[in-house]
């Protein structure tokens, strides 16, 4: 999981080099390819390895591992709550613990 200050950082990235693709194909008055998904992919992948040492996340899961994407710990065991708004994790609630 990354804090505020990593997933903005990885975020910036994402949106800086998408709208550097984005002027490249409209300059050149062409669609999306994969080389400029992978492009971006890439730029992405090397920021989160430079914050946490891991590789071979797909971009969209990077993408969705801020911390205020989830709540607090639970309460019984103590892993991250899927939503802020929840009260149990779901192992807790499967469980019927608490």
């Amino acid at each position: 999981m990354l804090d505020e200050s990593e997933f903005a950082s990885v975020q910036e990235i994402y949106q800086a080099r998408a709208h550097e693709v984005k002027l490249a194909r409209t300059s050149e008055g062409r669609s999306l390819t994969a080389s400029d998904s992978a492009a971006i992919a890439s730029s992405v992948a090397a920021r989160y390895f430079e914050l946490t040492g891991a590789s071979g996340l797909d971009t969209q899961e990077i993408l969705r591992h801020g911390l205020s994407r989830f709540g607090p710990p639970c309460p019984n065991c103590g892993k991250e709550l899927r939503t802020p708004r929840a009260r149990k994790c779901l192992e807790c609630c499967s469980n019927n613990v608490g």
